[in-house]
C-alpha cells in the first residue's frame, strides 16, 4: 500500500489486492479481548495475531468486522486444514465470528473473570524452561557421580513447548542464543546417553565416558541459561 508523507493507514485500503486493517480499529480490537484469543481464550500478549476471518483478498475484508485476534496456535490450527486431505472439521467464517463474538461478549459482561484468571494463572514460559533447567542442573550432578553409569536423559519438554507456543520469537537474541546451546547440549548427551544404555562392551568404559563426558559439558551450559533466565525474569530458582 502506498502512503503519502504525513498521511496514516487507511482502513480497508489494499495493497495487491490484500485489505488491510486500520490501526486503531485493531488497537480497539485487542482492547476489548484483552489481548487473549477468541477461540481458546489464552492471554497472548505481544504473541497475537489479528486474522482475516473471510479472505483478505475479498472486498471490504479490511473492515474491524472482519477481524479477529488469535493465539499463534489457533492462527495455524484455522489456516492447516487441507481440503484435499480432509481430516477433522475445517474452522468456518460464521464459526470463527460467533467465537468472536461470544468472546467479546464476555469481556464485556464479565470483567471479573480476568482478576480470577491472574489469581490462578500458570507459570509463563521463562518461567518454565528455567524450571526444567533447573531440574536438569541435578541430573547432570547426579551423572557426575557415576563411574560407569551413564545417568538419567535431561528433561526437554518446555523446550519443545516454547517452540511450539512462539517464545523464541520474542525474548532477547542473547537469551534465546543461551537456552538453544544449553538445550543443543542435552540433546546430544541424550542421544549418547540412549547408545551407552543400548550397549555391553565388557567394562563398559568406552561406550560411558562419552556419554558422562557430554553431560559435564552439558551441565556448564545449563548454569549458564539458568544464570541468565534468573536476570530475565527477577526470580530466583533454588
Amino acid at each position: 500500500m502506498t502512503r503519502r508523507p504525513g498521511n496514516t493507514a487507511i482502513p480497508g485500503a489494499s495493497r495487491k489486492g490484500r485489505q488491510e486493517f486500520g490501526g486503531k480499529d485493531i488497537e480497539s480490537l485487542l482492547v476489548a479481548c484483552h489481548r487473549r484469543c477468541c477461540i481458546c481464550h489464552r492471554f497472548c500478549g505481544v504473541k497475537i495475531e489479528v486474522d482475516h476471518i473471510d479472505s483478505a483478498t475479498v472486498p471490504a475484508s479490511g473492515r474491524v468486522g472482519n477481524a479477529i485476534p488469535l493465539c499463534f496456535e489457533c492462527h495455524a490450527e484455522v489456516h492447516h486444514y487441507n481440503p484435499k486431505h480432509p481430516k477433522g472439521r475445517k474452522f468456518t467464517p460464521s464459526e470463527l465470528r460467533r467465537h468472536k463474538e461470544q468472546w467479546l461478549s464476555l469481556c464485556r459482561e464479565h470483567p471479573e473473570m480476568f482478576v480470577a484468571a491472574q489469581q490462578s494463572a500458570e507459570a509463563g514460559s521463562l518461567e518454565r524452561l528455567a524450571s526444567e533447567l533447573t531440574f536438569n542442573l541435578r541430573i547432570a550432578d547426579c551423572s557426575e557421580g557415576a563411574s560407569l553409569q551413564v545417568g538419567a536423559l535431561f528433561e526437554v519438554a518446555q523446550f519443545r513447548r516454547a517452540i511450539a507456543d512462539g517464545t523464541f520469537t520474542w525474548i532477547s537474541d542473547e537469551l534465546r542464543k543461551r537456552i538453544e546451546e544449553a538445550y543443543r547440549a542435552i540433546l546430544q548427551a541424550n542421544s549418547l546417553v540412549e547408545g551407552a544404555r543400548g550397549t555391553d562392551r565388557g567394562d563398559g568404559l568406552p561406550i560411558v565416558k562419552p556419554a558422562q563426558d557430554a553431560a559435564r559439558r552439558a551441565k556448564a551450559l545449563i548454569g549458564d541459561a539458568v544464570d541468565y533466565l534468573e536476570l530475565s525474569i527477577g526470580s530466583d530458582f533454588p
